[in-house]
């Protein structure tokens, strides 16, 4: 497992051993995570909204990543947010070669004023 994976993980762990008020030394921590994150994916391959959500934030990605016009794209919704108030974290954060910067939140609709806006963005990031 490369170390970035375990980061995540142990990122994960920590913050499940902190809501748990359960020492991550503890010999039950491992076997109650492990049970919780069991759960927690099965329920996720029970949810095909989530899944199809999923596969539409990773097709996105991998469009902007094939067009190639940016500096950065860097996914902005995980981890942990300490925000002052309400908010919602946006999928990605996009730096175009122009250093134009983009939150963006992707949603999958069928609708003729996302098509043109998703033609608007395509063409402004290809150019």
């Amino acid at each position: 497992m490369a170390i970035g994976s375990q980061i995540d993980v142990l990122s994960l762990f920590g913050r499940f051993s902190r809501e748990q008020r359960i020492s991550l030394h503890d010999p039950k921590a491992s076997e109650l995570f492990l049970d919780s994150i069991r759960t927690s994916v099965e329920d996720a391959l029970q949810n095909e909204a989530l899944q199809h959500g999923q596969r539409t934030q990773n097709m996105f990605e991998a469009l902007i990543v094939s067009l190639g016009a940016y500096k950065l794209l860097k996914t902005e919704d995980t981890g942990i947010v300490h925000p002052e108030g309400q908010f919602t974290s946006p999928d990605f954060r996009l730096i175009l070669t122009d250093g134009t910067q983009w939150l963006i939140d992707v949603k999958f609709a069928v609708d003729a004023i996302l098509a043109a806006m998703s033609r608007l963005f395509l063409s402004a990031i290809s150019t």
